[in-house]
């Protein structure tokens, strides 16, 4: 009985692997306009017990978020620029991605 059930977790566990994580459908709408990205405080080695507000620009004098322009969107990530670089942004480091209302 187990010996049925583990091949079907395996076979699960590689659908789930394999579904198809594109862009979000609404980022193509953001080209061109002015956004600000927070990212995730884990990947910025910020992550803690305590509660962090989501729009928080900074922790302890470090910045949690970047401001540009929203220049594209790739499978992997973004490019964002501003007024000095375009920066490529992967989508697994980003906590959400906010424009202002028109």
């Amino acid at each position: 009985m187990k010996f049925k059930i583990l091949p079907l977790y395996g076979v699960l566990a590689v659908a789930l692997s394999s579904c198809n994580r594109d862009e979000p459908s609404h980022l193509p709408n953001l080209v061109d306009k002015k956004v600000t990205v927070q990212f995730r405080r884990d990947s910025l080695g910020a992550a803690s017990n305590l509660p962090i507000p989501p729009k928080t620009n900074n922790i302890n004098g470090a910045m949690t978020s970047m401001s540009g322009i929203l220049v594209e969107v790739g499978k992997r990530g973004i490019v964002v620029a501003d007024t000095d670089a375009e920066r490529w942004v992967p989508y697994d480091v980003i906590l959400f991605v906010e424009s202002p209302q028109d």
